[in-house]
């Protein structure tokens, strides 16, 4: 129901709104960022405030990525993103860009990277790294 569900649905690309696509996204790409950050908070010791931020800021990583993700189908360069600009819409795929538009769906990839920032506050120690990493999510090429 998690990871595997969620690349079912994208596969099967049975998302027709904005709220199912949030939900197979975070079943895909959040939960895969999730697990991975929860994994390595586990180990580092963190306490159970910190692992919930980091889940929150996984989350928002996740969002993030498949929002730009998304935007690069329309506006990406081929050479750069491994794939022909369009390819989403050709195989009539739900994508925030075909839900909201370009510009709606760049305020939104934006808009979780501040929260996902946001998140790390309950974080003690040198955060930059993480908060630099979910940044470049929003300029990324590919």
């Amino acid at each position: 129901p998690g990871m595997v569900g969620g690349q079912v649905k994208d596969i099967e690309s049975d998302a027709e709104n904005m709220k199912e696509l949030e939900q197979l996204h975070s079943m895909k790409t959040g939960a895969l960022f999730t697990a991975s950050l929860e994994l390595g908070a586990i180990a580092g010791q963190a306490s159970e405030r910190e692992i919930n931020a980091l889940r929150n800021y996984a989350a928002e990583f996740g969002l993030a990525f498949q929002i730009t993700d998304d935007i690069l189908d329309v506006v990406g360069d081929p050479q750069k993103t491994g794939r022909y600009s369009g390819s989403d819409m050709t195989s009539e795929r739900c994508t925030y860009t075909s839900l909201i538009g370009l510009d709606k769906s760049r305020q939104l990839a934006e808009e979780a990277v501040n929260r996902g920032i946001q998140a790390l506050d309950d974080i003690r120690g040198d955060t930059q790294r993480l908060k630099h990493l979910i940044r470049f999510v929003l300029g990324r090429e590919r």
